[in-house]
């Protein structure tokens, strides 16, 4: 067992060995070379312009045997066979490359040596145009002296070259009835206009037209400038507070600096503040300018201050609205003890019975006792403790709608 494994290790070894003396054999092996050539040539260039999309083939005038074009350009780098005949020397552009407007590269080499060397261009089909390529942004900008949109056009040929600087094209914008032509030459193959906004609202419409090319149309929309200050008045059926009837908050037609009207659904807060203290706030959004809310009558007689605006932007004076009691007095009985009150009925300015809900409350004095219940079919009954006029007199008090009526109860 010891021989075998002596065995293996000595073939390794001499495995290992073998192979840094066949590293070694590569390493003082000298790179191959080749002879340099002495052969020349030269590239003749078409006297014409090179158009993309044509054939192209380049002649050579070159005594080399070998000879071999690089072509170098924006898309890649290839090498080329040049064909050999008795009448002179050539080579086919591959489409690939001719078809691509732009600066190209060449170099004839023949065994390492470069013969001759050189560029020339491709230039974009003239003749041949595709498409104008428009964009415009921002899409949206705002009636005033401040904003713009800018448009950028460039057009191309069938094969998606950019055309050459001075080209002309046709700009027309139309806003309102008016159409306002422009031409402008390419620089850097595109054409651009600022477009100012104008101090209307509106929608700006755009296109371009080069030869009998021409783009899609675009559109710019003139949204009104920020809203300034505006009124707001009120329209109620009647001053009374019933805490039943509706009243409709108006604003006066909302317009920015330059007449126009403010977009529609544009936020508008009324806020209120009443005589006691209390705040609180309703809201509208804007048609055609206008903006509506609504608030419902108090049931107590107060007088509120009501003013509205558009957050950061617009405001309204204050207007003042009274809401008045119409009750001269509560109609009151009860039982001979003062234990069962019957508040009602109740009736409105017309005569009419109150709506149910309205809050009516009742209070004893000296012993104290409060009860609060709402109205049905304009009436309320309550029922007071025994004992709170049992050995002495009394005052019950009813308060609703802002106006209290207080009766004296004695004891029986």
């Amino acid at each position: 067992m010891m021989h075998f494994k002596k065995r293996y290790i000595i073939l390794i070894c001499i495995a290992f060995i073998s192979g840094i003396g066949i590293l070694l054999s590569f390493q003082e092996q000298e790179t191959p070379t080749f002879p340099e050539s002495n052969a020349s040539a030269k590239v003749l260039l078409p006297s014409d312009r090179i158009i993309a999309g044509r054939p192209l083939v380049l002649d050579i005038e070159t005594d080399a045997i070998y000879p071999q074009l690089l072509l170098e350009g924006s898309y890649g780098t290839t090498i080329l066979l040049v064909d050999i005949e008795s009448i002179g020397t050539t080579v086919i552009i591959p489409e690939s490359y001719t078809k691509h407007a732009g600066m190209l590269q060449y170099t004839v080499i023949e065994n390492e040596t470069i013969l001759d060397q050189g560029s020339f261009y491709v230039h974009p089909d003239t003749s041949q145009l595709a498409a104008i390529e428009n964009y415009v942004g921002p899409r949206s900008i705002m009636a005033n002296e401040r904003d713009y949109s800018m448009l950028v056009s460039i057009p191309t040929d069938h094969l998606d070259n950019m055309l050459p600087d001075g080209t002309t094209v046709n700009i027309n914008t139309h806003f309102k009835e008016t159409t306002t032509p422009l031409v402008h030459e390419l620089k850097n193959n595109i054409a651009w206009q600022r477009i100012p906004a104008p101090l209307q609202s509106g929608r700006i419409t755009i296109a371009g037209t080069l030869q009998d090319v021409s783009s899609k149309e675009l559109v710019i929309d003139v949204f009104p400038d920020i809203a300034t200050d505006f009124t707001i008045t009120t329209d109620r059926i009647h001053p009374y507070a019933d805490g039943n009837e509706v009243m409709t908050l108006q604003s006066s037609q909302i317009k920015d600096t330059h007449g126009n009207v403010i977009s529609d659904g544009t936020l508008v807060t009324f806020y209120i503040k009443d005589s006691l203290g209390r705040y609180w706030e309703t809201t509208g959004s804007t048609i055609q300018g206008y903006a509506f809310a609504k608030a419902l009558h108090p049931q107590i007689p107060s007088s509120w201050t009501i003013k509205a605006g558009i957050e950061g932007i617009a405001q309204s004076d204050p207007v003042k609205v009274t809401f008045d009691s119409f009750l001269k007095e509560i109609p009151v009985t009860s039982s001979k003890n003062g234990q069962e009150i019957v508040v009602g009925p109740i009736t409105s300015y017309l005569g009419q019975i109150i709506q149910d809900g309205i809050e009516i409350q009742l209070s004893t004095a000296p012993i104290e006792y409060v009860s609060t219940m709402l109205s049905e079919s304009g009436m309320a009954y309550f029922t007071i403790p025994q004992e709170t006029f049992t050995n002495t007199s009394g005052q019950i008090t009813i308060e609703a709608l802002g106006i209290s009526k207080t009766i004296t109860i004695l004891p029986e």
